[in-house]
């Protein structure tokens, strides 16, 4: 090919055939490029910019942003999972309630913390039969993994 670009008129036909064929590589891709955004709501404007169709925006700006306490596996709350009860992980001790108490026999209590995060009873079932499958693991062990850190024994259950 070296050896005919030598030659001036066969240098210039090499030349023209190369950028056809680069053109029509081009269209081809450009041709692909608007059928993806088409399947995906979306098209370019005269400036090359690609946009969503006005229906998709609308239907984004309907669904709005969950308000309140919301769930951190599934990420819903009350306004999308009406139904769904929220509890609250939480861990429990025994203690006694005045340690300096004079009585002989201490009066009991419970001390109850939480890192505050919610979840939905159907969600936190789900998350333990899943762990169940890989390794045997204790609610307080899967919980610390799972969330990043909190202690978690019980789940206290919260009401609407």
């Amino acid at each position: 090919m070296e050896a005919l670009k030598e030659h001036p008129d066969v240098a210039q036909k090499i030349e023209e055939v190369r950028k056809q064929t680069r053109d029509e590589k081009k269209r081809l891709a450009m041709a692909m490029r608007q059928k993806q955004l088409g399947q995906l709501g979306m098209r370019t404007n005269e400036k090359g910019q690609v946009t969503a169709k006005s229906s998709l925006l609308k239907q984004m700006e309907d669904l709005g942003e969950e308000a309140g306490l919301i769930c951190i596996i599934c990420r819903e709350g009350y306004n999308f999972q009406p139904n769904k009860v929220l509890g609250i992980y939480t861990f429990t001790k025994r203690c006694n309630v005045d340690d300096y108490e004079a009585k002989p026999r201490k009066t009991p209590g419970y001390s109850t913390v939480t890192h505050f995060n919610i979840v939905h009873v159907d969600c936190h079932m789900a998350a333990v039969r899943h762990a169940r499958g890989r390794e045997m693991l204790t609610l307080s062990v899967m919980v610390f993994f799972l969330f990043g850190g909190p202690k978690c024994l019980s789940l206290l259950l919260q009401v609407a």
